[in-house]
């Protein structure tokens, strides 16, 4: 069994479906999914009563939310948390603010799930390098 599918992995989205999801397809595959969370307020939350996820996989399209913010604050919180935020856009400027924001990846959301699991398992490798980010 891979090194990442003994981390715990969290999930953040407003939308319930992504979540579900998401978790069904990590938990079918291994993962353990740690926590499903609708918005920062829930994450922090959460991260704060039960302890830090090893990885954390953000929804960035939320309107109402600014996840480089947020993805920064989570950084500077726990600095050991792996980020990868997943959104519609595949523009070279968000991607380079993702950077900016401490995030380990940004995945499309038209991405296959074999992208996925390949980031998950670039994130485990990573750990054990050094390495800090895996664009």
């Amino acid at each position: 069994m891979s090194k990442v599918k003994h981390a715990s992995v969290a999930i953040v989205s407003t939308q319930q479906m992504i979540r579900n999801l998401l978790e069904n397809v990590l938990r079918k595959s291994g993962y353990n999914v740690s926590m499903l969370c609708t918005d920062s307020q829930t994450f922090f939350a959460d991260a704060r009563k039960n302890g830090s996820p090893d990885i954390c996989l953000i929804d960035c399209d939320s309107p109402k939310t600014d996840w480089f913010v947020i993805s920064k604050i989570i950084k500077a919180t726990w600095p050991s948390v792996k980020l990868v935020l997943f959104g519609l856009t595949d523009n070279k400027r968000m991607i380079q603010k993702a950077i900016s924001a401490g995030t380990h990846g940004y995945l499309r959301k038209e991405d296959n799930l074999k992208d996925l699991y390949q980031t998950l398992e670039r994130l485990a490798t990573a750990k054990q390098s050094g390495e800090k980010k895996i664009f």
